[in-house]
């Protein structure tokens, strides 16, 4: 019984820290203009109330609203990457 509920717990902080890091990556790439994305992903669902707020403010300063430059779309993305390592 302690293997399972010390399994559990495992489980449960490695989701925490899946939260952290999506939260992290949706920053990062709203920042640099894929809001679109990530809220056609479904991405924002495993976001907190405050956290999506927060992406959505941050994206409104970085839209790709003109995203036919193929080129400008390319940097933002390889932009983004870099910044996630």
């Amino acid at each position: 019984m302690q293997t399972k509920s010390i399994t559990s717990i495992t489980k449960l902080s490695r989701q925490i820290r899946n939260v952290g890091r999506l939260a992290h990556i949706s920053r990062t790439f709203a920042r640099h203009g894929f809001w679109t994305f990530i809220e056609s992903s479904g991405a924002t669902s495993w976001l907190s109330k405050e956290q999506a707020k927060e992406v959505e403010e941050i994206s409104k300063t970085a839209s790709l609203s003109d995203s036919s430059d193929a080129n400008r779309f390319a940097t933002h993305l390889r932009q983004a990457f870099e910044e996630l390592g």
